[in-house]
């Protein structure tokens, strides 16, 4: 994911990368849902093909077989635009990576949600009852352990209670509670 903030008085140093080359590879693909789609695999085939270079990467192997990374699309294809909520737009790119472009940081970090959540829809789904073991600190269990396994917690009523009640502390702590909590007003 490549994020830009906009601000109107800053616009042209936030448009700004520093990045003489910036280059990443996701072999697994940007894609992160069931069904996956064609061309879902072309990253895993672009890191595929350093490995029989092993030592002998040269420079120029670097830009065939990784991807910009630079802000914005970068001479890059446009597939698609989205508009999920007013001051926020994604562009997403021939590898399907979102680029960001909101007007305000709130708009940004709401956006980074929503692509993670359009991204990685099968990852949060398998995690949501694993991050019930965080919350309460199960002895001998670990929530990210449980994730990269694939486990699955099923959380009980007595835990469900545990952290509403936890919830509810934080809805009342003001806005940093508000803010750790990720409950936000409706607009």
């Amino acid at each position: 994911m490549v994020v830009a903030l906009v601000a109107a008085p800053r616009a042209s140093a936030a448009g700004h990368d520093f990045a003489g080359q910036a280059l990443n590879i996701i072999p697994s693909g940007q894609y992160g849902d069931l069904p996956v789609p064609a061309g879902a695999d072309t990253q895993a085939k672009m890191y595929d093909g350093l490995t029989p270079l092993f030592g002998a990467v040269t420079p120029s192997d670097l830009t065939t077989y990784f991807k910009s990374e630079r802000f914005g699309l970068a001479g890059l294809s446009l597939i698609r635009t989205e508009t999920p909520r007013s001051g926020l737009t994604i562009k997403r790119d021939s590898f399907d990576v979102p680029h960001l472009y909101a007007n305000t940081r709130d708009e940004l970090i709401w956006g980074a949600g929503y692509v993670a959540g359009e991204d990685r829809h099968l990852l949060i789904d398998e995690a949501r009852g694993d991050a019930r073991i965080a919350a309460i600190d199960a002895p001998g269990l670990s929530a990210f352990g449980l994730v990269t396994a694939l486990k699955t917690f099923h959380p009980s009523a007595q835990t469900e209670a545990y952290v509403g009640r936890q919830t509810k502390v934080l809805q009342h702590a003001g806005p940093k509670g508000l803010q750790a909590s990720n409950v936000t007003k409706a607009a």
